[in-house]
């Protein structure tokens, strides 16, 4: 199962409560989905406008939440974004990721883009579509998505089947 949540501005100094909360919306209102589609993660420290991009301590947090709620075990996957260029909060370094529930069904490799201002690329292998990086940004530079959150693309095999995600902050 999959599905998209969006986490309003989510950061590590929000409350306990509010991760518990979330914990429960994601166990029991959407039954713990293989892949979950996050939007609006903020950074390390939230609003604090320095150069703190990095967001683990955010998802560190969240997997915790569902954790201790009983919940099973999750790991995030994202790209960092360029310092105060994705739009919202100042300082905040919002951006969509993933949790993909650890189970052994699911297949993926994480191959990062060398710079968040990396496109994707598709390409054919075996006679399969591939991504350059994985996950990827779609078309980070386009002047369309100035200001604004980066659609992240993701490839996993599920089950002997290749598919393909992509994740947009509307």
């Amino acid at each position: 199962t999959v599905a998209s949540i969006n986490l309003e501005n989510l950061d590590p100094n929000d409350s306990q409560s509010r991760f518990e909360q979330l914990a429960d919306i994601i166990i029991n209102n959407l039954n713990s989905p293989t892949i979950i589609s996050f939007q609006e993660v903020q950074d390390n420290n939230g609003s604090l406008n320095d150069s703190e991009v990095d967001a683990t301590k955010t998802y560190t947090k969240i997997i915790e939440a569902i954790n201790n709620a009983d919940g099973p075990t999750y790991k995030y996957v994202d790209i960092n974004p360029i310092d105060d260029k994705d739009g919202g909060e100042v300082g905040g370094n919002i951006r969509v990721g993933f949790l993909i529930k650890d189970i052994s069904n699911i297949e993926y490799a994480i191959s990062n883009p060398k710079d968040a201002r990396e496109a994707v690329k598709f390409y054919y292998q075996s006679g399969e579509i591939n991504l350059s990086s994985n996950p990827g940004r779609i078309e980070p530079m386009n002047f369309v998505f100035n200001d604004s959150r980066k659609s992240l693309i993701f490839e996993f095999v599920y089950n002997k089947s290749r598919i393909f995600i992509i994740n947009n902050h509307w």
